[in-house]
């Protein structure tokens, strides 16, 4: 089994938002934090009382599993130590420590990527300014990032591919507007699909 499953199982148990550079300064091996006891993470500093339950109560074999759920769909797991691993993203603060991706990561390499997003409910106006924009930027070979919103990030994507480029979907969206993400991205409308955290039971990307 890959050590992808020791960074799962670190993401999980940390949850979103948590200061994985501080973590990281401590731990850069997440299978050695994985194999030190209570005490010894104690004594790290790093931990708050909640942290530290949290890495006790998570299985590593939730992790296996996500792992080999990514392995028969066909999805790619990046974290830090990962070669593909977005450079931008190493670089930023707090990092995020797995990347679960359905599409070609590397047509982030070597690029510059802008994040375009707004309102859920924009006017018409708006969506056609974002679209302009979007395929602008796209044209001149910047990638063009959004989330899974409906509105403005929805017309982000299209703009980019309106003139055939890749565009980046990422972020964490509520129920229906995912299913229209999936929906597209099944469609061929949106090329790579980035789900930030942890891959968890009944996870529903299209086959």
């Amino acid at each position: 089994m890959s050590r992808e499953k020791y960074w799962i199982w670190l993401s999980a148990a940390l949850g979103a938002g948590e200061r994985t550079d501080e973590v990281l300064a401590a731990y850069p091996d997440p299978e050695k934090l994985y194999g030190e006891n209570r005490t010894e993470r104690t004594v790290s500093g790093v931990f708050t009382r909640q942290k530290l339950d949290n890495l006790e109560k998570m299985k590593l074999s939730d992790a296996e599993n996500t792992v080999e759920i990514c392995r028969r769909n066909g999805w790619k797991i990046y974290t830090p130590e990962s070669g593909d691993y977005p450079r931008e993203l190493k670089h930023l603060v707090n990092k995020p420590l797995v990347l679960f991706v359905d599409g070609d990561i590397t047509c982030l390499k070597d690029k510059i990527a802008i994040g375009v997003v707004g309102t859920r409910n924009p006017t018409i106006d708006s969506v056609k300014t974002a679209k302009s924009l979007s395929a602008d930027l796209a044209a001149s070979g910047i990638i063009v990032v959004s989330g899974g919103a409906l509105g403005i990030d929805t017309a982000a994507h299209e703009g980019a591919l309106s003139v055939g480029a890749p565009t980046v979907c990422a972020g964490t969206t509520p129920d229906a507007e995912r299913s229209s993400i999936l929906r597209r991205f099944k469609a061929g409308e949106v090329q790579v699909v980035v789900n930030v955290g942890v891959l968890t039971t009944g996870f529903d990307y299209p086959e």
